[in-house]
């Protein structure tokens, strides 16, 4: 009874395709899960293409992401879903995914923070959340790690990178960020999507060199053409 009352209330169809979903699924049906490309970077957490695209910028430990971006796809509209149609418990089950899949528990031992990309002030409000703080939030559900959303902040405004060019979006979030004096030695750095890596670089870059070991992680990674 319980349960038919939940249903009731809550939409229990894929986000995917529109299913109905079983009681071990969330959001998305293993099906549509199964048709979403996993990085494997957590294989290579040193040697992988997300790594290589950051790790002449600045000073990594380690960078995963646990899918490939599939523009107009299922991964899309989960994404979407999380960003613009109010609905933060996405981000907590991809969250919990990312750590169950990539072992976070084992790949992130001596983290002591994980530090969700910051959102400006203004458009948090205008969204009600931080779709990245989220997806942190479900991460230290599993790891038992604190998020640590005080210790970055976004400085200033800056334009969506959807349609900007590479050498465009590097140049738009440069210096947008801000890090707090005090940090914690070791921090894993969360992001939803990585594109060019002109974000989550800026936002290390303000960590300069107060953080002895930095720790990469996002959702996905979109491929380059």
């Amino acid at each position: 009874m319980i349960h038919d009352l939940i249903h009731l209330f809550v939409d229990r169809s894929c986000i995917g395709c529109g299913t109905q979903l079983i009681s071990q699924e969330s959001h998305i049906c293993l099906h549509c899960l199964s048709q979403i490309e996993p990085t494997n970077f957590h294989l290579r957490p040193q040697d992988n293409e997300l790594y290589q695209r950051i790790g002449g910028r600045i000073s990594v430990k380690d960078a995963t992401s646990l899918f490939y971006f599939d523009k107009a796809g299922r991964l899309q509209k989960l994404l979407m879903s999380l960003k613009y149609h109010d609905l933060p418990r996405i981000g907590h089950y991809l969250g919990r995914l990312m750590a169950e899949y990539l072992d976070g528990p084992t790949l992130w031992a001596d983290v002591e923070a994980i530090v969700p990309i910051p959102l400006h002030w203004t458009k948090q409000i205008q969204r009600g959340y931080n779709q990245s703080e989220q997806i942190a939030l479900g991460i230290s559900q599993v790891t038992g790690i604190p998020v640590r959303e005080d210790l970055l902040i976004r400085n200033r405004k800056t334009q969506s990178q959807a349609k900007k060019s590479g050498a465009k979006r590097w140049t738009n979030v440069s210096g947008a960020f801000q890090a707090i004096p005090d940090l914690p030695d070791r921090i894993l750095l969360v992001d939803d999507v990585i594109t060019t890596g002109a974000t989550i670089v800026a936002a290390a870059q303000a960590f300069g060199n107060k953080v002895d070991a930095l720790s990469i992680a996002s959702v996905a990674l979109t491929r380059r053409n």
